[in-house]
């Protein structure tokens, strides 16, 4: 598959998965995930709360964001035993994450939960209150505006990944056999 199949297949999944099951972290790095045809069950399970931001609080980042930052992080970023001395990983995913959050500030203004949910719906909403997570609803919140979103962060955080795949010459097969590319 051609990596910007790859990215737009990573951006659909985001948008069905954020439909049925919300928590749009874990949507974002799932639909990633599965277009690169790697998992990390662990990975997948750290990202349940952040959705609404974190915790469905708004106050935090997207978590469309977190998870292609995650994804980003889990593929390339820095491992346990190299915690003390890898500064090469660490550039990697920080001008990787820069790069989103830009993508994030040109599309929406922000990258916190709150002000997106103002720019695309005019207002935030409690998702803990019940009247409001009612009129998030229908407003479209699950429907169509935080599953745009969430299409964003996975396109964005596909598109970052398979670029420095590009850089590293890496394949697709290469990737899938190696849980942690920066080895």
């Amino acid at each position: 598959m051609k990596p910007e199949r790859i990215a737009q297949v990573a951006s659909e999944l985001a948008a069905t998965y954020e439909r049925h099951y919300h928590t749009c972290g874990q949507c974002t790095l799932a639909a990633i995930e599965d277009a690169l045809g790697v998992h990390n069950e662990e990975v997948f399970r750290s990202a349940s709360c952040f959705g609404a931001g974190i915790g469905k609080l708004g106050d935090g980042s997207c978590g469309g964001y977190i998870g292609a930052a995650m994804a980003i992080g889990l593929l390339f970023g820095r491992t346990r035993d190299r915690f003390d001395d890898d500064p090469e990983s660490m550039e990697t995913v920080n001008r990787a994450t820069v790069a989103l959050h830009r993508q994030f500030l040109l599309a929406y203004g922000s990258i916190t939960c709150r002000a997106i949910q103002e720019h695309l719906l005019g207002r935030s909403y409690d998702l803990w209150n019940q009247t409001d997570r009612a009129s998030f609803e229908e407003a479209g919140g699950h429907r169509d505006k935080c599953p745009s979103v969430v299409a964003n962060a996975a396109l964005w955080g596909a598109q970052l990944i398979l670029s420095e795949m590009d850089k590293r010459g890496l394949t697709l097969r290469q990737l899938q056999r190696s849980r942690y590319p920066s080895e």
